[in-house]
């Protein structure tokens, strides 16, 4: 079965200039693969590269089995959603109507939405827990409240796969719970193939089926939270000194962070 999202070989950069180099990532239906490691290493351009945003310089993209770059932007939309670290839109919106935003890979160059499209829109709300924002406009909503409706958003899209970059920075305890587990049962209920960025070591190995670290633009480990998060990864991705221990309820490795070497 081919895997929803895979990335073989990938360079890719900006202006020229290689930020990563032939990473192959891939995903499967129903898992959640998080990539972590420090600032500049590639994270987020491989988001973009997977998202269609930023044509790789060389290797493959597949999307659903499709190569993304060679299908119109409608099509490959239908395939892959995205959840940015912050949405500013130029105009005046209410959460409904961001929401509604997710579904026009669906409509025609005409078509405002129809009835089918609206209830589609209501029922990503309810998922994302997000229902009650329906009629609030997006600029008064607070940084969490605008993160759940862009990932509602996301869903209505009804792609096989989410990518998300950085989907918890800047948000409360309460708000980083709430978008986790939605995401989290999107995989596990609907089959959903799920790649995101991550800062924080100790929710990318207590939320990730498997960890993807990366180092100056290359993979330096890949596996299962446990087989990745150690000591000697974080002093050499990071410059830190941390224990790092098994939680006593799911046996994933735990971060303390001590002072930096």
């Amino acid at each position: 079965m081919t895997d929803p999202i895979a990335l073989d070989g990938v360079t890719a950069g900006y202006d020229g200039r290689p930020v990563v180099h032939e990473i192959s990532v891939s995903v499967r239906a129903g898992e959640v693969v998080g990539l972590i490691g420090p600032n500049g290493s590639g994270k987020t351009t491989l988001v973009r590269v997977a998202s269609r945003a930023l044509r790789p310089m060389a290797g493959a993209v597949r999307v659903a089995g499709d190569d993304p770059y060679a299908i119109p932007a409608r099509q490959a939309a239908r395939l892959v959603a995205v959840v940015p670290q912050e949405l500013a839109p130029t105009f005046s919106f209410t959460a409904l109507e961001v929401v509604l935003m997710g579904r026009s890979p669906y409509l025609s160059p005409w078509g405002g939405g129809g009835p089918d499209d609206y209830r589609k829109a209501r029922e990503a709300m309810e998922a994302a827990a997000v229902h009650h924002l329906a009629d609030r406009p997006l600029e008064e909503l607070s940084g969490g409240e605008k993160q759940g409706v862009v990932l509602a958003q996301a869903l209505a899209q009804e792609a096989p796969v989410l990518l998300l970059d950085e989907p918890t920075t800047h948000l409360d305890l309460r708000h980083v719970v709430a978008i986790l587990e939605t995401v989290l049962r999107l995989a596990r209920e609907e089959g959903t193939a799920v790649m995101a960025v991550f800062h924080d070591l100790n929710l990318a190995a207590g939320f990730c089926d498997r960890l993807v670290a990366l180092d100056r633009g290359r993979v330096v480990a890949e596996g299962r939270p446990e087989e990745v998060v150690s000591r000697g990864l974080l002093r050499d991705l990071y410059g830190v000194d941390a224990e790092v221990t098994p939680h006593f309820a799911t046996g994933r490795p735990t971060v303390v962070l001590g002072p930096p070497l």
